[in-house]
C-alpha cells in the first residue's frame, strides 16, 4: 500500500492517564509531524510516478523522486532532533487535545 492511499490520522500516543487527561505534544512537534507526513506523501508520489515514465523523462522523475527523499529524511530528522532537544512528548508539559 503506498504512503499516498492511506489518511492522515492523528498519530496515537500511549498514555497511563485517561483520554480525557492525555496531554498532547507542543504545537510545533505538531508541525513537524505535519512537515514528514507532507514530505512522506510527496515521496510515495514521487515513487508511484517512476513505472509510468517512459525513455528520456525517467531521469527527471528519477531526480525528483531523489529530492523528495532528501526532503523525507530532513524532516525525519527534524522532528527526532525536536523531540530530542525540547522532550515534549516525555515531559508532559505540553497542552491539552
Amino acid at each position: 500500500m503506498s504512503l499516498s492511499t492511506m489518511t492522515a490520522n492523528p498519530i496515537p500516543l500511549p498514555s497511563r492517564r485517561s483520554q480525557k487527561q492525555q496531554k498532547m505534544p507542543c504545537a510545533e512537534w505538531r508541525g513537524f509531524v505535519e512537515m514528514y507526513r507532507l514530505a512522506a506523501k510527496n515521496f510515495s508520489d514521487a515513487l508511484e510516478a517512476l513505472p509510468c515514465t517512459p525513455g528520456a523523462e525517467f531521469n527527471q522523475v528519477w531526480q525528483r523522486a531523489e529530492r523528495a527523499r532528501k526532503s523525507l529524511d530532513e524532516a525525519r530528522t527534524a522532528l527526532l532532533w525536536h523531540e530530542h532537544d525540547h522532550d515534549c512528548t516525555n515531559r508532559g508539559e505540553a497542552f491539552e487535545a
